[in-house]
């Protein structure tokens, strides 16, 4: 059995990596302001932009959470498979004179460069973790919302996780 702790903190950890194009939001940073060394699993409790804790400054924000799994029998004698379907959840506050859309493009491509293959997964272009899951990648309908009216910018990723 795959230990999905160990899946889950890799994958926060691969995403926390992720660097920007250029500087985004009010504090002007290069990756989430929200990355707390302090706090491991910072990243992995899902608050919502409207959180008081959740300033400006502490934005670009990323969050990574899962609300369901699912396994597949797929017929007598052949492997369960077993997936997580991850939200990665990203804020971006966007002022007067920004575009959120520009935010939402940056750390979408962000994100998209932290999960892509490296090392001994680029002969396969797959995603394993270092050899912990079968396959990581962005699968789904990608929710995008460029704060035009609320000046909030919001970003939902699909990421799918094949465990073995």
């Amino acid at each position: 059995m795959t230990d999905r702790e160990l899946v889950s903190n890799r994958l926060v950890a691969l995403l926390q990596s992720a660097t920007f194009s250029r500087p985004l939001g009010a504090s002007q940073v290069t990756t989430w302001a929200n990355n707390d060394p302090s706090v491991p699993s910072s990243q992995r409790r899902l608050k919502l932009f409207s959180d008081p804790s959740l300033t400006a400054d502490q934005q670009p924000a990323m969050f990574l959470v899962a609300h369901d799994e699912e396994d597949v029998q797929q017929g007598r004698g052949i492997p369960t498979r077993r997936s997580v379907p991850y939200s990665v959840v990203c804020y971006c506050r966007a002022e007067d004179g920004d575009v959120g859309d520009t935010f939402l493009n940056v750390m979408l491509a962000a994100i998209e460069i932290a999960l892509a293959p490296v090392g001994r997964d680029l002969p396969d272009n797959t995603l394993t973790l270092g050899g912990l899951v079968y396959k990581v990648w962005i699968r789904g309908k990608i929710f995008r919302d460029p704060g035009d009216i609320d000046k909030q910018a919001m970003l939902i990723v699909p990421v799918e996780v094949m465990l073995p």
